[in-house]
This record gives structure tokens, C-alpha cells and sequence, in this order.
């Protein structure tokens, strides 16, 4: 019987005042370290069966909770908003000195999934000598309109009209009722929509484009795609990872067969064996 690790629950404050958990799985005698960050929208909770799977294999995870989201202490609405700025400033940052406090000195990765991984890559370009083992993907590519083929093309183009607008109407964007993640803050989405229609991670607040960050880093980045992800296909997946020209670079494509489940861009949370063994391969 595979061993359990405990998920250790540790509360921390952001810099500008925000509440939040941050989950740890921790083994007895870890190996490298993970800085995990969710897709928009899920709760970081969902990955504990993947961290499970790490946690066994020697790596500490620290799953990433977004602001907004599960344990944290604020929900977007027309009185509350934030933008990527204070999640790579101070929301990340935070989890990030829990990694430091519990697992000092280890080899330190940090990934994610869909929006967490393209999120994981900015901040990964800020901080490159912090991630020497490297920078894992799952499901996460750019959602540039450029990346993706006719007609989703289409479909992103009016999405990076129609969420800033949204945004604008409501006080924030109403993610739970168009089934595209949940009730998130309106700049948020302003920035992932500059993102998708220029291709570059240049949110406001920033007057060069991350991706500069991206081409320095240096650690190896391994991506997985699903088959039937169309949220984060191949191409999409590569127009990302190629950002980081430096590194040396992997992209890995799953199928029905190779998960065990249907292959698309959530299904793997359902049974995260698969994704989890492909990434300690390379651990």
C-alpha cells in the first residue's frame, strides 16, 4: 500500500494584507521541491491526489492557492479587484517563502496547470536562479489567438473583447455562469486578454514584456499536453515553452491510451498517476 503524506495546512498574509492557505505535502526525507500553481478558477485542494503522487516520489509540493479562490480571504466583485501584477508580487511570492521556510536548500522546481503554468512561467522569468531543477507544465499554453488554428482562433479573438467588457458591465467577471472558470477579478482577465491578443505576458504595470525573463532562464522545462485539450493544444503549448530559447526544452504528448481517462485539458486531474510519473521521470 503506497504510503500517504499528511497535507500540512499553513496560513500566510501577503504583503498588501491578504489571507490565504497554503497546502504542503512534505515527506520524510524530500528529494527537490515543487511551487504548484492551479488553472484558473480550481481550488488548490484538486491537486492533492497529483501532490500525493509527487509527495511519494520524494518531491515537497506547495500548492498555490488563488487570490479569490478556496481559502482565500477575498472574492472578486466590483470593490475588490486585482490584476497579475499583485499575484506575481505578492500572492506567489508568499507561497514561495513557505517552500524557502519548510524545504530550504533543496533543488527547487516550480509548474503549473493552464493559467497556473503560464503564471508559473512569469514568475519563473523573474526569479530564474530561484528554480535550478526546472519548470513543469501541465495542460498550459498561451492563449494567444495566433497559436491556435481556425476557427478557435476566432473564438479567442472575441474572448479578448468580450471578458475586459464583461469585466466592465459587471464589477468582475462572471466566469461561473459562462462555465470558464469562476467569478474572477476584472483586470485579471484585462491582462489575460492582452496576453492572448499579443502574444506577450506584458500586464499592466510592467513596462517590458516577461518574456524577456522567460528567454534568460535556464533550468530544463518540460511541458505535457493532452490530445484532446483544446483550451491548451500543441501549438499553443509550444508558442509558451518556446519562450524559454535558453533552456532545454520538452513537449510530450498524451493520449486516451496513455492516461487511462480522456485526455483533455481536465480529465487528468481524475486520475493524475499518469501526469505525475511522466514528470518524475524528469525529476
Amino acid at each position: 500500500m503506497k504510503p500517504v503524506i499528511e497535507p500540512q495546512i499553513i496560513a500566510v498574509r501577503t504583503e498588501d494584507g491578504h489571507a490565504v492557505d497554503v497546502i504542503a505535502l512534505i515527506p520524510p526525507q524530500p528529494r527537490s521541491a515543487l511551487l504548484w500553481m492551479p488553472a484558473m478558477g480550481v481550488a488548490a485542494r484538486n491537486y492533492l491526489p497529483f501532490a500525493q503522487e509527487l509527495a511519494r516520489a520524494g518531491i515537497a509540493v506547495y500548492l498555490h492557492e488563488w487570490r479569490g479562490l478556496g481559502s482565500s480571504s477575498l472574492r472578486a466583485s466590483r470593490a475588490v479587484n486585482w490584476r497579475y501584477r499583485q499575484i506575481l508580487e505578492f500572492d506567489i511570492p508568499a507561497t514561495h517563502q513557505v517552500l524557502r521556510e519548510f524545504t530550504p536548500d533543496l533543488p527547487t522546481r516550480i509548474g503549473g496547470h493552464s493559467l497556473g503554468g503560464q503564471l508559473a512561467c512569469c514568475y519563473a522569468g523573474l526569479h530564474s536562479q530561484e528554480f535550478d531543477a526546472g519548470l513543469w507544465l501541465a495542460c498550459s499554453g498561451a492563449p494567444y489567438h495566433g497559436a491556435f488554428a481556425f476557427p478557435r482562433n476566432l473564438g479567442i479573438l472575441g474572448a479578448v473583447v468580450a471578458f475586459p467588457l464583461l469585466g466592465w458591465i459587471r464589477g468582475y467577471f462572471p466566469g461561473k455562469q459562462l462555465r470558464f472558470a469562476r467569478s474572477e477579478a476584472r483586470s485579471m482577465m484585462a491582462d489575460w486578454s492582452r496576453s492572448a491578443r499579443t502574444g506577450n505576458y506584458q500586464p499592466k504595470g510592467y513596462e517590458q514584456p516577461l518574456d524577456l525573463g522567460m528567454a534568460r532562464f535556464t533550468a530544463p522545462v518540460t511541458a505535457l499536453v493532452t490530445e484532446h485539450d483544446w483550451l491548451a493544444p500543441y501549438d499553443s503549448t509550444a508558442f509558451l515553452v518556446n519562450k524559454f530559447s535558453s533552456a532545454p526544452r520538452e513537449i510530450q504528448l498524451l493520449n486516451d491510451t496513455d492516461m487511462g481517462v480522456r485526455a483533455d485539458h481536465f480529465g487528468w486531474m481524475a486520475k493524475p498517476a499518469v501526469i505525475a510519473q511522466r514528470f518524475i521521470e524528469r525529476a
